[in-house]
């Protein structure tokens, strides 16, 4: 076996002893005093009784539990604070160009659509009944689609128009 070597043997030997005993020294010299010194330190703290160990534990408790609480709120508050902030800038920078246009396109539809019904009105007088006012409503609603730009639905089968473009595709 070669551990057992007699000519290794004696350097194998000659180096245990060598790290052993410097390992040795180093943790008596470095690390042993500081751990005394800790223990010291821990035992003049806790110079109480175990009850008294357990309330300080409670208190610290309570108070990481109420400074976390306190925590969250300053958070939620200033992650409001900043939502808001940021939804003004981004409105007043981005947006308020696109707004103004926005505005002015509805008041000059809402313009259009209240002189339309001042015509509407002038070319077909009130309704007498249910009815007369239906068709009134529905002619009403049409002529609005034609004068902002849409086409009225056409009926079920479609038009003639969109039926031979498909018999020809």
């Amino acid at each position: 076996m070669p551990q057992l070597d007699q000519v290794t043997y004696f350097s194998q030997f000659f180096w245990l002893c060598f790290f052993f005993f410097g390992f040795y020294v180093c943790m008596v010299k470095y690390f042993l005093p500081a751990l005394s010194r800790l223990m010291k330190v821990r035992q003049s703290q806790q110079s109480g009784t175990p009850e008294d160990a357990l309330v300080s534990y409670v208190d610290f408790g309570a108070d990481s539990l109420k400074t976390s609480r306190q925590s969250l709120v300053d958070l939620d508050t200033n992650l409001n604070q900043w939502i808001v902030q940021t939804q003004e800038k981004l409105n007043q920078e981005s947006f308020l160009k696109m707004n103004q246009k926005f505005m002015a396109s509805i008041r000059t539809q809402s313009f259009d659509t209240h002189q339309l019904f001042a015509q509407v009105n002038l070319v077909f007088p009130p309704a007498a009944s249910p009815i007369q006012g239906a068709y009134q409503d529905f002619f009403t609603m049409k002529a609005l689609q034609q004068f902002h730009g849409k086409s009225a639905k056409p009926a079920k089968g479609g038009s003639r128009k969109a039926k031979s473009t498909k018999k020809s595709a």
